[in-house]
């Protein structure tokens, strides 16, 4: 079968550096495996590859998706589906570089049968989160699917939502469709963690944050806040938004901001790398100085 090289690891980890090099000299093309980096709308505050790195490389499945649209690991799989058969028909080497776990185990391990969304539904639910809050709607979730639950942090939005959403309309939970035989793909994976020494992590995290803020990540903010985005886009969930948003809005200091933004992305990086350590046991786990 076919190789496909997956680059993954913690935000900050040097994730993207690594799959250029790589790239670079190997005929590749980069596919994003980042959830949010799929949006058109934070660039900076998401770390998408700018013009002169994309001019170098190609890369594929970065900023194609509105703050108005939806996407769930098998959307993405099947994209990347997509995209991996265009690269090698095209003679080219797939890299698919990203840190968003679920999306890239739907790829390796295989998409279950799921159904359709309901349109309907979601604006049901999503009226439901505005009136009672999150942790009532995970509480439901723990209710109908405790497996998914205990799979989920309590403030995962988009999956607990997408759990309800599954459950209320099929009359069976997530779990159940998760459990039918899976559709693979057909590609031989390998499989690099990138992760550096913690303290470096750490470091890495704090300055990129403010390498973002001094490249214009508040104006991007604030401009994707005109556009009167709702709160439950997926696109909000980006490091740092919240807090440069409440700057914005006059809730918190610049330095508040850019220090509560920088222990949420430290604090997501080590959950990162723990569920690295977890899935991924038969990678290549890389390190770096």
């Amino acid at each position: 079968m076919d190789r496909v090289v997956v680059i993954t690891g913690p935000t900050s980890g040097g994730k993207s550096a690594l799959a250029l090099d790589m790239a670079l000299k190997d005929n590749g093309v980069i596919i994003n495996a980042d959830a949010l980096q799929l949006y058109k709308d934070l660039p900076i505050l998401t770390a998408c590859p700018n013009e002169h790195e994309k001019e170098m490389v190609p890369h594929r499945l970065y900023e194609i998706l509105d703050h108005t649209e939806q996407c769930t690991a098998g959307i993405w799989a099947n994209l990347a589906a997509k995209e991996i058969e265009t690269v090698l028909h095209n003679g080219q080497k797939p890299y698919v570089v990203g840190g968003s776990g679920f999306y890239l185990m739907a790829l390796i391990q295989g998409l279950s049968e799921m159904p359709d969304a309901d349109p309907e539904m979601r604006v049901k639910l999503k009226d439901d989160l505005q009136i009672y809050g999150l942790d009532y709607m995970y509480k439901q979730l723990e209710w109908y699917d405790p497996i998914v639950a205990a799979k989920l942090h309590p403030h995962d939005q988009q999956r607990i939502m997408r759990g309800l959403e599954v459950y209320q309309t099929t009359l069976k939970p997530l779990s159940y469709w998760q459990s039918l035989p899976k559709k693979t793909f057909p590609y031989t994976f390998d499989v690099t963690v990138l992760c550096p020494e913690r303290e470096k992590l750490y470091q890495n995290c704090n300055t990129r944050f403010l390498k973002m803020v001094d490249m214009g990540a508040i104006d991007e903010v604030n401009n994707l806040m005109q556009q009167n985005i709702a709160e439950t886009a997926s696109v909000t969930q980006a490091l740092g938004y919240k807090e440069l948003k409440l700057y914005i809005e006059g809730g918190l200091m610049l330095g508040e901001a850019i220090e509560l933004a920088q222990i949420k992305t430290r604090q997501f990086a080590k959950r990162q790398t723990t569920w690295c350590r977890h899935q991924f046991t038969n990678a290549h786990w890389i390190e770096p100085m």
